[in-house]
């Protein structure tokens, strides 16, 4: 199981950037206008994107620090101009990541660069089409050729949104994973839930609600 769940998290980071080749440079300017969510007593908020999570004693929230290590920031340096290095064409960065004590499961959501969108000819679905492509040719790539990957649609906290499912193994060692995109201008928060064994993957997403 936990073999499974670091796969997830590191799936989550190879496929943060299934969609983004075609994304531009960030400028100061766009990044000043993001801003970061924020979690305090187990609570997520982003309020740029409009969606937030509560998650309870049963989950270990990944902490600030580690999140810093994960976009290689300093804490030290500039916060915005390190935001614009991870924006860069294509990039992200992660706001939250948390795993289930039993490690039976996981959340993230990172920001990404999603410029691309600026062409009136791309839509979310566009955007998500191609992601779903390029993350089968991910998969293959690290020896994954059997991974299930479709497109996915759903209600998620307010508004209607994008995204693809996976799933790989067998039996009580199957993992799937969700990812759905909230897009707002050049930007989108991914957001990511993983679990093995049983696909309870709506139910994680059933955990964001708007804010």
């Amino acid at each position: 199981m936990k073999k499974l769940i670091a796969i997830s998290m590191i799936l989550a980071l190879v496929l943060g950037l299934t969609a983004c080749g075609m994304s531009r440079p960030v400028t100061k300017e766009e990044v000043a206008d993001i801003d970061l969510g924020n979690m305090a007593d187990g609570v997520y908020e982003n309020l740029h994107f409009g969606f937030g999570c509560s998650l309870d004693e049963d989950w270990n929230i990944t902490p600030d620090s580690d999140i810093l290590t994960t976009n290689e920031w300093e804490a030290e340096a500039d916060l915005r101009e390190q935001m614009l290095a991870s924006l860069a064409k294509p990039g992200y960065f992660y706001e939250m990541m948390a795993e289930k004590a039993d490690l039976s499961a996981t959340v993230s959501v990172c920001v990404e660069n999603v410029s691309i969108m600026e062409d009136p000819d791309c839509t979310p679905e566009d955007y998500v089409r191609s992601a779903v492509v390029t993350a089968r040719e991910a998969l293959s790539t690290i020896g994954m050729e059997g991974a299930l990957v479709e497109q996915v649609e759903r209600d998620f906290a307010g508004g209607h949104c994008f995204g693809y499912c996976m799933s790989f193994g067998r039996d009580d060692e199957a993992m799937y994973q969700k990812s759905l995109y909230v897009h707002k201008g050049i930007y989108a928060a991914v957001i990511t839930v993983s679990c093995v064994g049983e696909d309870i993957t709506d139910a994680l997403l059933d955990m964001f609600y708007e804010v």
